[in-house]
């Protein structure tokens, strides 16, 4: 759980989250990215480190996508 990898252009790395949920779904707009998974965690990647946000529910989110920089949307189940 908690295990986002970032592709440099040669590698893969190991990223670290700041939380031990388990991730399901990414979305890249611009050069911010968000994660999501279990119990309604949010991380938000900003260029330098993932930072969890939460979410205010207590949902699995499976996916997430953008409308654009200021617009998303999660989805999940309880």
């Amino acid at each position: 759980g908690g295990t986002i990898c970032i592709y440099n252009g040669t590698n893969w790395v190991e990223q670290p989250t700041g939380t031990p949920e388990v991730f399901y779904g990414i979305y890249a707009v611009g050069y911010v990215a968000y994660a999501v998974g279990t119990n309604g965690i949010i991380c938000r990647y900003n260029g330098t480190a993932w930072v969890p946000q939460t979410s205010g529910v207590s949902v699995d989110f499976y996916d997430v996508a953008f409308w654009d920089e200021e617009l998303g949307f999660a989805v999940g189940a309880r």
